[in-house]
This record gives structure tokens, C-alpha cells and sequence, in this order.
């Protein structure tokens, strides 16, 4: 069983103090305290010390003047004390870095979990910059295994491998992904292999993650795909479609304001919807995003999508504005001893509880007998009464002092709790801000990247519908791929603008754009568009349609996921040019 070291003595502080700042460690080290007035850390540093076994050291500083003692011989900044925990890591960068050793608080016993699942990220976190978790390859107490995700959750994965009750392996997100919550980066059922180490259980999954051309492979050219913010400066951002797969936006590719400066308009951390233009190298754009994004990549086979959009918004409005009620003041009782002393203790205090001869089946009162004559004292008595009484003086008189001191114990308490409950709600408060900041970021970003300039009118409606098309091609093929995929004549069919027109809920320009899919060829690669044969009705076995010159109707997507969905319907003739129909609901099969 795992275990810890208690630090009881100024020597023993003082030698921790000096393991810490020496040049001896090879693993992190956990130094755990307890808060003023408790006999026991509200910290479970028995569970810091078994998730951290054989990763790092793990010492409790018990209450008491050491903990003074070793806060004095270390650096400013670096202690821990009142109940606090810190993980120091090997080396010391943490001196001059503070945020590489975070000084990790629970105010009470309701925050001890917490702190405990944060202190041991940071051992976690720690122990694989140390190159301590995880093994690339087995070794004597460790093998190759393969088994089932069984449970996702709460910073950990547990792995079934088949074996009976006890064959279980854990997985941190430090041995999957240590930037993602393990639930971005496993699911239940999925089938995982790794290295499993015999004695701490924990199991290295990392060799069979899936290199980051296989896990973006499907992306294709014109896929609107998630993105998430990294860094934001006036003029460039950068993206990440993957942990590891970064890809830098330039002003123009965010919005068409030539002045506008990007940290308005996007937050790092956002998750965003972007349009694929290119991928040797990857090429992104977020104007003329009006579709539903496909799910993102995972980076596991058979894992869930590394990132879901608007998953980071809390929204419970109710706990975020709730301001924590005023906690009771303390009230200090007296000690018995004290109101003895002063001589009250025999009177009489009213009291509204049943005395015996008010209960039922109560005897009558019972007349007491006479009272013996008192004996006179002798002289020993005497003075053993009068040195009772010079102690009781001496009590009472402690008992005075004391009593302010126990106020003001009791008022610092209230004033800390308090303060914790006001912190917690400023926090709250600041994830809402953050949040709403996002959106509003959000709806600047859409705004600004409308085009500011009015479009032209036309007065043949087939010469202003391809003006659109060419439009699209040309802002979304790169210049240097234009030659080799040109835009293509194709044909408008005599029904095709009327149905644009009267069927509402998506925009000519969404027409066009997907038309220009089609018509280079962009489509048949995007799985988004769902090209397919169209047939006569919805059955599998139902005929392709096709007209009597051999023309074959195709139908694509034009929205996904969305109530009546619509559908872009067009003729290919045998020569190999397009002939648009008409835009239809997904369940209208008429050409």
C-alpha cells in the first residue's frame, strides 16, 4: 500500500526544505498541509499517495511550528501552508516559475476532493514531463495488452481486458492525451492497446493513436470542419485541427474589414466552423460559413470527436447569479467552568423543558429530611479551600484572556469562509463573462465577414446566378489551382431559378456554391454533400431516374441535419456536362 511521510519536527522540515531546493531528486514531490484548528488535512493525501506511487514522492506536514519552519527556508512564493498542497517537480524551474508548481487550496472539507483530483493532475502532469509514466515498450513488470474502454469519465479511462474482475488497467489523460479531458479522447466500447505497467495498472495507449494524416484524411476540399483557437494577435490566429496539426489564419481569411483586429473577434479556446480550401499545406477560411460543420476528427480509432462546438458554454444561469447567502456569525458559548466560577451556577436558570413531576404517573414531592449539622473544617481544610479558590482566580482570570482570542479565532474563520464563498462566485461569474464573450465574439465575426459591399443586380436572373457561381470558384479555389480545376460550362434548366426562388430557407448564394461543387467535381469528394443517383422514390430497389437522351439525375445536399432538408437535383448527360434542375425538400423525388 502506498504511503506518505510525515514531517513532525523542525529537523524533519527543514530536511524537506533542503530536498526540495538540492540537486537529489529524480521525481516529483508532494508536500500536503493541515489547515490551523484541525487534526487532519482536508486534502486525502493517502489518495495522492496511491494514484502518485512510484511517481512521486508524497509528504504531509502535520500542525505545528515546522510548518513555519519549512515555509522560512523556502524560497518567496514557494511554501505551503493553511491546509494547501503543492507538486514540485524535478529540477528547478519552479523557483523563477511559479505556474510550474501551482499552489493548489481547499478551503474546507466540501473542497478536499477537488484539490485532491487537481493535486494529482499536477503529480501526473509532472511525472510524464519527467519521462516516469508510461513505457513506450515492455519491460519485466509490464506487457503489451488489448481491451475494451469500459468507462470515460472523471479524468480517467478504465480498460477491460477481459480477464475477470481484477484485469482492469487506468488510463490518465496523460497517457492518451494530456491536453483533453479523457471524454474527448475515449468512449465506452471503443477498443484500445497499450502498455499496461503490472504494478501501478496504469496502461500507455499513446503508440496507437492514429498519426494526424489518417485521423484528418477524410477532410476534403470545400468541408466545413471544427477548428479550435489557439492564439489570437491583431492581424494572424492560429488554429488547431487536431493536437498537433496547427494552421495559421491571416486576416482576410477571418473577415473581409481590411482594419479589423482578430482579437475582437475571436477568443482562444473557442471552438469555430471553418471551410477547408486546401490541405498540402492545410488552407482554412471562416467567411461564407453558413453550414452545419462534420463532426471533427478523433484521435483514436473509434474515438469520440476531439472537440464538439458550443460544448464549452455553461449556461445555468440560475447557479451562476446565485449569490451565496451570508454565512451565520459565530456564536461563543461560554464554558461551563466560567459561569460556575462566577457563583451563578447553583441559581435556578428558567427553562421551558418538563421536570420529573410534570411527566404522567409523577409521584408527589417527596419532603425532604432534615439537614446534618455541618462539621466545623479543620486547618487543612482550610488551606486546601483557599488554594482551590486562588486556583479558581487564576482560571477565571485565564478564562478572560482566552475568551477574546476564541472571538477572534471564530470571527478570522467566518471572515475565510465567507471570502471562499465569494470566491467561488466570482469564478462563477467570470465563466459566464467568458462565455458570453465567446458568443458575442461569435456574432461580431459573422457579422463583419458579411460582405460589406452591395451586390450587383442583374437583370436576367440566369446571368446573376452565374455571376454567383463564378463568384464561389473564384473565392474558394486557391489562384494556383484555378488552371487545373477551372470552372466548367454547365446548363440552367428551365425550372431551375423558379424553384430557387419559391422554395424557401436556404440562399441563392448557398445554391451556388454548391453548384460550383458540383460542376468541378468538388462534391463527388465531399461527404457532406451526399452525392447519389437520384431514383423514383425512396426504396433502395426503386430505379435511377434518367431521361431519354441517357441524361442521369444526381442529387447533393444542400443542408444536413436541418427540418426538411434541402436538396440541389441535377442532370448528367453523357458528354459529361451539367444540367441543374431544381432545388427540392429531401423528401420530394421529382427531378
Amino acid at each position: 500500500m502506498a504511503d506518505y511521510e510525515l514531517i513532525d519536527s523542525d529537523s524533519a522540515a527543514i530536511a524537506l526544505a533542503e530536498l526540495l531546493n538540492g540537486n537529489d531528486r529524480v521525481r516529483p514531490t508532494a508536500v500536503v498541509t493541515i489547515a490551523a484548528g484541525q487534526d487532519a488535512p482536508y486534502i486525502d493525501v493517502q489518495q495522492v499517495a496511491q494514484e502518485l506511487d512510484g511517481l512521486a514522492d508524497v509528504y504531509l506536514i502535520a500542525t505545528g511550528p515546522h510548518t513555519w519552519t519549512f515555509s522560512h527556508h523556502m524560497g518567496e512564493g514557494t511554501q505551503v501552508y493553511g491546509g494547501a498542497g503543492r507538486v514540485y517537480p524535478v529540477g528547478h524551474e519552479w523557483v523563477q516559475h511559479l505556474s510550474k508548481s501551482p499552489l493548489r487550496f481547499a478551503w474546507g472539507r466540501s473542497e478536499g476532493p477537488k484539490t485532491t483530483e487537481r493535486l494529482i493532475k499536477d503529480g501526473l502532469d509532472m511525472a510524464a514531463a519527467a519521462g516516469l509514466l508510461g513505457k513506450s515498450v515492455p519491460s519485466t513488470r509490464s506487457q503489451r495488452r488489448e481491451g475494451t474502454v469500459k468507462r470515460a469519465d472523471n479524468e480517467r479511462a478504465w480498460v477491460d481486458f477481459g480477464g475477470g474482475t481484477f484485469d482492469m488497467g487506468t488510463v490518465p489523460p496523460q497517457l492518451a492525451e494530456p491536453e483533453l479531458p479523457i471524454e474527448r479522447v475515449l468512449r465506452p466500447g471503443m477498443k484500445v492497446s497499450g502498455i499496461l505497467d503490472l504494478d501501478s495498472r496504469w496502461f500507455d495507449i499513446r503508440a496507437s493513436r492514429l498519426a494526424p494524416a489518417e485521423a484528418l484524411a477524410d477532410y476534403q476540399i470545400g468541408d466545413v470542419v471544427l477548428a479550435q483557437v489557439e492564439e489570437v494577435s491583431s492581424e494572424t490566429a492560429l488554429v488547431r485541427l487536431l493536437p498537433g496539426v496547427s494552421v495559421r489564419l491571416n486576416r482576410v481569411d477571418v473577415t473581409p474589414e481590411d482594419e479589423a483586429d482578430l482579437r475582437t473577434l475571436l477568443t482562444p479556446g473557442e471552438v469555430i466552423a471553418a471551410r477547408v480550401l486546401g490541405k498540402t499545406p492545410w488552407w482554412l477560411t471562416l467567411l461564407g460559413v453558413d453550414e452545419d460543420p462534420r463532426p471533427a476528427a478523433s484521435i483514436y480509432p473509434g474515438g469520440p470527436p476531439w472537440v464538439v462546438q458550443g460544448e464549452d458554454v455553461a449556461d445555468d444561469e440560475e447557479e451562476i447569479d446565485a449569490v451565496p447567502a451570508p454565512l451565520a456569525p459565530p456564536v461563543v458559548v461560554p464554558p461551563a467552568s466560567s459561569v460556575a466560577a462566577d457563583g451563578q451556577a447553583d441559581q435556578a436558570a428558567p427553562s421551558s423543558g418538563i421536570s420529573p413531576a410534570q411527566l404522567p404517573g409523577a409521584r408527589g414531592p417527596i419532603t425532604p429530611a432534615p439537614a446534618a449539622a455541618p462539621l466545623a473544617p479543620g486547618p487543612a481544610v482550610r488551606d486546601l479551600s483557599l488554594k482551590v479558590t486562588q486556583l479558581q482566580s487564576q482560571v477565571r482570570s485565564l478564562e478572560s484572556q482566552l475568551a477574546p482570542l476564541r472571538d477572534e479565532l471564530l470571527a478570522t474563520r467566518y471572515e475565510r469562509d465567507q471570502l471562499a464563498a465569494l470566491k467561488n462566485a466570482a469564478e462563477r461569474r467570470a465563466d459566464r463573462f467568458e462565455s458570453e464573450l465567446k458568443k458575442s465574439r461569435s456574432a461580431l465575426r459573422k457579422t463583419a465577414g458579411a460582405q460589406a459591399t452591395v451586390a450587383p443586380a442583374f437583370a436576367d436572373p440566369e446571368r446573376g446566378f452565374r455571376y454567383l457561381v463564378e463568384t464561389a470558384w473564384a473565392r474558394r479555389i486557391p489562384v494556383g489551382e484555378q488552371l487545373a480545376r477551372a470552372l466548367p460550362e454547365f446548363i440552367i434548366g428551365e425550372q431551375f431559378l423558379s424553384s430557387v426562388e419559391e422554395l424557401q430557407g436556404v440562399t441563392a448564394e448557398k445554391v451556388a456554391d454548391v453548384a460550383m461543387e458540383l460542376v468541378t467535381g468538388l462534391a463527388e469528394s465531399s461527404s457532406g454533400r451526399d452525392m447519389h443517383r437520384l431514383r423514383i422514390g425512396p426504396g433502395g430497389d426503386d430505379p435511377v431516374r434518367q431521361r431519354d437522351d441517357g441524361a442521369v439525375c444526381w442529387r447533393l445536399a444542400l443542408q444536413v441535419n436541418t427540418p426538411s432538408a434541402r436538396r440541389l437535383h441535377a442532370w448528367r448527360l453523357p458528354n459529361g456536362l451539367w444540367d441543374l434542375s431544381s432545388v427540392r425538400k429531401h423528401d420530394d423525388f421529382e427531378p
